[in-house]
This record gives C-alpha cells, sequence and structure tokens, in this order.
C-alpha cells in the first residue's frame, strides 16, 4: 500500500471531476491506473479520503477503475546518444547500427518511425539511411576515410499517436581506416653528390613517402639495399626519419645505386620503391677562369630595357657542383648597377635602365664568377667589361638667349654684321653641328646670316621711315640623321633714325596780300614745313636766312 497526498491546494466546484492517474512499479513490471472521481463540497480531511478509497477499491461503483485512459506519452531512445564505427571500402548497405526507442503506448500510439538528419555537413545524408521500421542504420555508398572519417546525425523517432510525439537523439559514425593506400615517395629518383673522404654519419640526404592512411595503416619504415648484392656497408638509413647517413668510407671512383622502400605497416603491408643515385664528387680546387680580363663593347644610348650588351664566360676546372659558375656585378660608385645587369647563369649583360651619353659617356663594370664549390667554399674570380656610349641624335639645338635685340641705324652701310646668334647641342660630332637660317621676318631680302656661323649680315639699306622695327624668326638645326630643330630663335633688328631728311614746305610759293598802314608785328601769313625723321631730327626751326 501507498499514501496518496495532494501536491497543491485544490479548489472544487459542485460536482466537479477530479481525473489523475497512477503509476505503480514493482522490479521491472510497470502498470497504470485512470481514477475518475467525482467530488462535491464536504470535509476532506486524510481519513475522510483513505475511506473513500477503500470503499471505492472495494465497490462497483466504478469510483476507481484500472480502465486505462488514453493518453499518447512520448517515447524516448535508449539510449540517447550513440557513437559507432564503420570501416572504409565496404560495399554500399552494410550495417551500421540498430535505433532503439521504447514508447509505453499501445497501439498506433506505440508505433514508432525512425529518421535521420545530417547535422554540420549535408553531405553526409548521401551515405547513410535507416528503415523508418525497424530503426537500422545501413550505408548507402562505399565510405572513405580519407575524404570524410566522421559523421554526425540527429536521429529522431515519431510514433502515430495524436498529437504524434517525438524523441531525439544522436549518432556519430567515425569511418575506420583500412590498409587501402601504398606509401608514395616525393621523388621516384634521388640523386646527390658528396665529396669523397666524409666523416662517418654526414647525413647525405632524407627521403620522405607519405601514405594517406590514418595509423597505424600509415606510419612508415624505411629500408636500403644495394641493387648489385643487396649489402650496404657504406650507407644507412634511419629506418623511422629517412635519414641517409655515412657509415663507411666513400670512394671517389665510384658510382653506386640504391633502392630504397617505404613500407606501412598496415595488413597487408604495403610497399613503395625509389631509386637513390650517389656520386662522389671532388674537392673545390680550381678557381673560375674568364676568357678574357678586359671586355670592351661601344652601345648607343638610349637603348631599349632588356638590350643584351655582351655575354662574358668563365670556365672552372671543377666538376658540377663545384665547377657551376654563378655572375654577379660588384657593387659600384656610378650608378652603373642601375643601368645594367647580369645574368647570374649565362653571363648575359643586358640593359636595366636608361643609357644616356649626355649623363654618362662610359662605364667600368667589375664581373664576379663565383663557383659553387663547398668544399672549401666557393671560389671567384673578376673581370673588367668597358661600355663606350655612342651617341644618338636625341637633343635638339637650344639657342643661348631665347630673344635677340639688336639696334642698327638706318644710314648703316649694306654688309655690315650687326648680331651674332649662338645655339648649342649636347650630342657629338654631326649631331652637334649647328646650322642656322632665317625662317621668317626677312620678306625683302634685308638680312643674311651665316648658316655655320650664326653671324647675322645687313644686306640692303634701312628706311627708318619705311620699317622701323624686323622681327626674324630663326631655325637651328643639327647635322643629325634625321636632323633636329629649334626653330624658337627670334631677333627683334630696331631701326635708329638719321637725320637724313631735310624740312619740306608744305605748299609753295607763298602768296599774301598785306593792307598799307598795318602796324608792325601784324601777322601777314602762316608758313609750315614738315621733316619726315623723327625725334629732334624732326623738329623744323623757323629762321630767316639774312
Amino acid at each position: 500500500t501507498r499514501m496518496l497526498f495532494t501536491s497543491a491546494p485544490l479548489c472544487f466546484t459542485r460536482d466537479s471531476l477530479l481525473e489523475f492517474t497512477l503509476r505503480c512499479e514493482r522490479g521491472a513490471r510497470r502498470g497504470f491506473a485512470h481514477a475518475h472521481w467525482r467530488v462535491g463540497r464536504g470535509p476532506f480531511t486524510q481519513a475522510h479520503l483513505r475511506k473513500l478509497l477503500q470503499r471505492a477499491a472495494g465497490s462497483n461503483s466504478g469510483l476507481l477503475s484500472r480502465r486505462k485512459r488514453n493518453v499518447n506519452n512520448n517515447p524516448q531512445f535508449q539510449p540517447p546518444m550513440y557513437q559507432v564505427s564503420v570501416a572504409e571500402n565496404q560495399p554500399a548497405g552494410t550495417f551500421v547500427v540498430v535505433l532503439k526507442a521504447v514508447d509505453p503506448d499501445e497501439g498506433e500510439a506505440g508505433r514508432l518511425e525512425y529518421f535521420l538528419e545530417a547535422l554540420f555537413d549535408s553531405r553526409s545524408n548521401n551515405l547513410f539511411t535507416v528503415d523508418s521500421s525497424s530503426g537500422v542504420v545501413s550505408t548507402v555508398e562505399i565510405l572513405d576515410r580519407e575524404t570524410k572519417d566522421m559523421h554526425v546525425f540527429r536521429v529522431t523517432a515519431v510514433d502515430r499517436g495524436t498529437p504524434r510525439r517525438t524523441a531525439m537523439a544522436t549518432l556519430t559514425v567515425t569511418v575506420s581506416d583500412t590498409n587501402d593506400h601504398d606509401p608514395v615517395f616525393e621523388q621516384q629518383d634521388y640523386k646527390e653528390s658528396v665529396r669523397e673522404n666524409l666523416e662517418i654519419g654526414y647525413e647525405v640526404l632524407t627521403v620522405r613517402a607519405t601514405d594517406g592512411d590514418a595509423p597505424v595503416n600509415g606510419n612508415i619504415l624505411y629500408h636500403l639495399l644495394n641493387n648489385n648484392n643487396g649489402t650496404n656497408d657504406v650507407f644507412e638509413i634511419d629506418s623511422r626519419s629517412g635519414v641517409i647517413r655515412t657509415r663507411g668510407l666513400v670512394d671517389r671512383e665510384t658510382v653506386e645505386s640504391y633502392v630504397v622502400t617505404a613500407v606501412d605497416r598496415g595488413t597487408p603491408r604495403r610497399t613503395a620503391m625509389a631509386t637513390l643515385t650517389v656520386t662522389v664528387s671532388d674537392t673545390n680546387d680550381h678557381d673560375p677562369v674568364f676568357e678574357q680580363q678586359d671586355y670592351k663593347e661601344s652601345v648607343r644610348e638610349n637603348l631599349e630595357i632588356g638590350y643584351e650588351v655582351l655575354t662574358v664566360r668563365a670556365t672552372d676546372g671543377d666538376a658540377p657542383v663545384n665547377g657551376n659558375i654563378l655572375y654577379h656585378l660588384l657593387n659600384n660608385n656610378n650608378g652603373t648597377n642601375d643601368v645594367f645587369e647580369i645574368d647570374s647563369r649565362s653571363g648575359v649583360i643586358r640593359t636595366r635602365g636608361l643609357v644616356d651619353r649626355e649623363t654618362v659617356e662610359s662605364y667600368v663594370l667589375l664581373v664576379e664568377a663565383n663557383d659553387q664549390g663547398r668544399d672549401p667554399g666557393p671560389r671567384s674570380a673578376t673581370a673588367t667589361v668597358h661600355i663606350i656610349v655612342e651617341d644618338d641624335n636625341d637633343n635638339a639645338p637650344q639657342f643661348s638667349e631665347k630673344r635677340y635685340v639688336v639696334k642698327v641705324p638706318e644710314d648703316l652701310s649694306p654688309n655690315t654684321e650687326i648680331l651674332q646668334v649662338t645655339a648649342t647641342d649636347q650630342d657629338r660630332g654631326n649631331n652637334a653641328v649647328v646650322h642656322f637660317s632665317i625662317m621668317s621676318g626677312n620678306t625683302r631680302g634685308q638680312f643674311y646670316i651665316d648658316a655655320q656661323t650664326g653671324k647675322l649680315d645687313l644686306v640692303s639699306q634701312l628706311d627708318y621711315e619705311m620699317n622701323k622695327e624686323y622681327t626674324l624668326r630663326i631655325r637651328a638645326q643639327d647635322g643629325g640623321r634625321p636632323p633636329l630643330s629649334n626653330i624658337s630663335g627670334l631677333i627683334t633688328v630696331q631701326v635708329l633714325d638719321v637725320n637724313d631728311n631735310a624740312p619740306i614746305f608744305v605748299s609753295t610759293p607763298f602768296q599774301a596780300t598785306v593792307l598799307e598802314n598795318v602796324p608792325v608785328g601784324y601777322s601777314v601769313i602762316h608758313i609750315q614745313a614738315v621733316d619726315a625723321d623723327a625725334g629732334d631730327n624732326s623738329h623744323v626751326n623757323d629762321n630767316n636766312p639774312e
């Protein structure tokens, strides 16, 4: 027997119906009883309730019945979390796990359907399926651990009661590794050169192989075999790291070939092989030697970037790698490294910047050749390269003045020099030879300029009264091919007046009529004369000659 208690104050109206369900458990057995109790007003003491329950238990009035009420209960997963492992490469349809949920209801309300939904990665939905009735989870496709090694799902169990009740759990499927990958070497052919008389334990090189499988299947052990008889007294390999070291005397005259194997630790074992060729080289006992100690070359200015100027060559009596040569330009103080560069392997010297003769007329490069020896360290030699920059007609003549002004009296005799024009050209040779000519302003041919000297001569008489000023445009042209010109030269010739014109009466003869008896000082007539000259030369004095 058990006691029945209320967990909160009850408030009933008349003819209220109190309903509750009793769950009885004894060990693994479990049962449910549904009570329908119509209660009115009255005493609700503990003793009164006990008496009512005793009466109901012994009567057939139906106050207490063991008839189950139609209430849909939630299903529950057992267990609420699934973690399973499935080997990769198994055929589609491989069994994974059985999902199991428990629903205490009977009939359709206790019938469950199962569903899977991938968490984190929707691709998992395409790889697994669940039987909705049995809860059996199986694969849809062949699994590959190297593509994805874990799949996580939300598992749902839904009953068919009203309303439908659900339960949820998680399913984690780990894809376990099978030994389905061979080891793969980073190289199929390893080549290495070592010097003779190496110390024991010298690290020659390291071979590496990878295996796509997971440990332990992906763990690799290395072995070194001699191609000839399987024995090896000169080299050994660290089985775990792949480091190959000397274990005996290295003979300079021998070239040995070996087979390196990489074996994983899976079942069955998988193996890969690579070839190792070891050549014993000589010591670095030769300096590089240039074909010439002094190289000379001429180039024109304004070369395009990347123009090949010349090639320097040096040889080394040692064998590779000791005899391999790299070239470079030594530092300098005149900026040659900004204008030229050298290919470190071929020795070709090219332009890398502007070559301008007007800035630098010649360059001296110091080239160093270094071999790649290691025992002893690199040896070197130097050679000198002289580069002469040839002129290119890239500069037009420049006048010494923007405008020349000369004052010339109008009575200056013809064939007289009145001015000399000068212009300079930064180029060299014929490119710098300047010739002068008059472009405009000499419509009457009164001026002549000497093409070589730039001297400007008066050809014919000037007349101030006809033209007071002349403006001549001068061209300076160099002797390049094609020539460059400057037509910005201007000469202003200002004509100065000379008293070369006599005054002229406006009209002659002058006639006047005078009355008799006019007083002294009486104005009889106005006489006017003009002078074509300028300034003081044109002022006319009214003087009466005696």
